[in-house]
């Protein structure tokens, strides 16, 4: 019921800011005329939302862009300013809001992890921002036994001079594939904390696969979507290697995790999700914290797919 109330109250939201937005433009298209006159002829109104943003007077009710733009309007993913050239995948970055079958980061302030004492009070709180850096995702369609090696992603990255650690999730479908890509930032003090150096034993030698297996855990989190899909994801984290085979792959530096979801309801529930374009999904990594010396714990990596569609997704 909560939930609920939360969505209509930002669907009520949206709406009289849509409202607002509607009078802004009337009043600034009147007040243009009006100091016209009949000297000039009027000029064409803006036609687009992104072009009136731009050329709005000041005032004291400002709001960011995204508040304007719903998601359910096309964006043009020609658009797109970035340094990197996701842009010119099949699945690229996000460019801004309201533009369907891409990735971006994940919002992460309300994921709740082990605390400091949860050996003794089983209590959790909120995580600090993921370890990892999230620096590609790739969509595509295949026999679900390609390799992230194998693609293009992490050669471009490379290309771009970028030498960080790699840690990948494949995440190996009936027909479709989904790779994702964190990278270790070079300088970070997270290395420093119960966190940062379990994460140094995964990503290293202080760590057999098995143990990998029992300890990786992913929380997904379905913001929008079909009802009786967001039933069936669940609400707490689940140890990936307890539900799918999973192995590791060693390459340069870089480690692939390549999980084989088709035999899983893992696997089928991703490929719903995936399948029409219609829901927003948000996957959260973490390393399970069992020691004292382990915790708190901390996000590993974190991604949101928006409107991902399997249709869309190109050949391997």
């Amino acid at each position: 019921r909560a939930a609920g109330r939360g969505r209509s109250a930002l669907g009520r939201c949206r709406a009289t800011c849509r409202r607002l937005r509607l009078w802004m433009c009337r009043r600034q298209a009147g007040k243009a005329e009006a100091q016209r006159g009949d000297e000039t002829a009027p000029e064409t109104a803006p036609e687009t939302i992104e072009e009136w943003y731009e050329q709005r007077d000041f005032d004291s009710y400002f709001f960011p862009l995204s508040v304007f733009v719903g998601r359910g309007q096309e964006a043009d993913a020609s658009s797109c300013d970035r340094s990197d050239d996701s842009s010119a995948s099949s699945f690229p970055r996000r460019c801004r809001p309201g533009q369907r079958h891409c990735w971006d980061d994940a919002e992460w302030v309300d994921v709740r992890v082990r605390s400091h004492t949860y050996l003794e009070s089983k209590c959790k709180e909120p995580s600090r921002g993921p370890m990892l850096e999230l620096v590609d995702v790739d969509l595509f369609k295949s026999a679900g036994g390609t390799s992230a090696a194998a693609r293009d992603g992490i050669s471009r990255l490379r290309a771009r001079g970028d030498d960080r650690f790699l840690l990948v999730l494949n995440f190996r479908m009936s027909s479709t594939q989904l790779v994702v890509t964190w990278a270790l930032p070079k300088r970070s003090d997270c290395m420093a904390e119960p966190a940062g150096l379990l994460l140094d034993r995964f990503l290293g030698d202080g760590m057999s696969d098995d143990a990998r297996n029992d300890r990786l855990k992913l929380l997904p989190h379905l913001a929008e979507g079909p009802f009786l899909l967001r039933s069936a994801v669940p609400s707490k984290p689940a140890i990936v290697g307890r539900q799918c085979r999973t192995s590791y792959h060693r390459w340069g530096n870089c480690l692939e995790a390549s999980v084989d979801c088709v035999a899983a309801s893992f696997g089928k529930t991703l490929t719903k999700i995936l399948r029409g374009g219609g829901c927003v999904l948000s996957l959260f990594a973490i390393i399970e914290g069992r020691a004292q010396e382990e915790l708190p714990e901390r996000l590993l990596g974190a991604v949101t797919l928006f409107n991902a569609d399997i249709d869309l997704a190109a050949d391997a």
